[in-house]
């Protein structure tokens, strides 16, 4: 035997007198009395010493006591077995709070596939823009609705409200309502204009039915240069007269003709 500590072989056991596997010779009879052996050297007392001599050497740190040598110390199964609980216990949660993570993330490929949402339809009653594109049907075919500093065109109404609409209003009377009554109704009482037998006269030469356009360029304060273009029925248009008229504002703020020639 060895006296190495991590030497697990156990040891012979002890010989004397005592000892029943030592005795070669004793056999047992069946008169013996197997109670009246002593016990005190049994193979249980000898693994397991119950008096454990006080100047013996304890097992070193990381060793346990085998008998009467060491083998290494076990390790601490309950201590491992709550680690690995505590260790799968984390790592599940971990899982859980991933896995609702996840869900609560928008799905990409729903989002591009879904239709797109259309857009409210624009409040048109707070539009106060006028097409520039629109023609009256009264209009020839190239008169545009136009409104600007340099120069304004077409065959709309008009009205009082500024030089250049009293300009419009004036031709819409001629063309659209075939009235110089009403035509005489923009212009200055002694206002350099023809009568409005002449001005009739002159509307009732013109086929119904017939189009027009008017272009105004100003070319001085309260002056414009006028260019109206008639279309017959069946005809091609063709410029019929170049004019210049004279406006001005009355005191209650409406406009008005005070006069009508022809372009030089």
């Amino acid at each position: 035997m060895t006296d190495s500590p991590l030497d697990l072989r156990r040891p012979d056991p002890p010989t004397g007198p005592d000892d029943l596997s030592s005795d070669a010779d004793h056999t047992f009879d069946e008169d013996d009395d197997f109670d009246d052996y002593d016990r005190s050297s049994a193979w249980s007392d000898w693994m397991d010493p119950t008096d454990a001599d006080p100047d013996e050497p304890k097992a070193p740190p990381g060793f346990r006591q085998v008998g009467r040598n060491y083998a290494p110390a076990r390790p601490d199964q309950h201590g491992t077995g709550r680690v690995i609980a505590t260790l799968g216990a984390v790592f599940a949660v971990v899982i859980i709070v991933v896995l609702v993570v996840l869900e609560s993330l928008p799905d990409t490929d729903e989002q591009s596939n879904a239709p797109n949402t259309p857009l409210p339809a624009p409040l048109t009653g707070m539009v106060h823009a006028v097409p520039t594109t629109t023609t009256a049907p009264h209009a020839i075919a190239d008169c545009p609705h136009k409104r600007s500093t340099a120069l304004s065109s077409g065959a709309d109404p008009g009205d009082t409200t500024s030089a250049v609409s009293v300009i419009f209003a004036f031709q819409y009377a001629y063309y659209v309502q075939r009235s110089a009554t009403k035509a005489r109704d923009y212009v200055t009482a002694d206002a350099n204009v023809p009568s409005a037998q002449h001005i009739q006269d002159g509307i009732d030469s013109v086929p119904v039915g017939t189009r027009y356009c008017a272009t105004v360029v100003p070319i001085a304060r309260g002056r414009w240069k006028v260019q109206i273009r008639e279309q017959w029925p069946n005809k091609p248009p063709e410029l019929l007269a170049a004019l210049i008229i004279t406006t001005a504002t009355e005191p209650d703020g409406t406009a008005t003709i005070t006069a009508i020639n022809p372009a030089p």
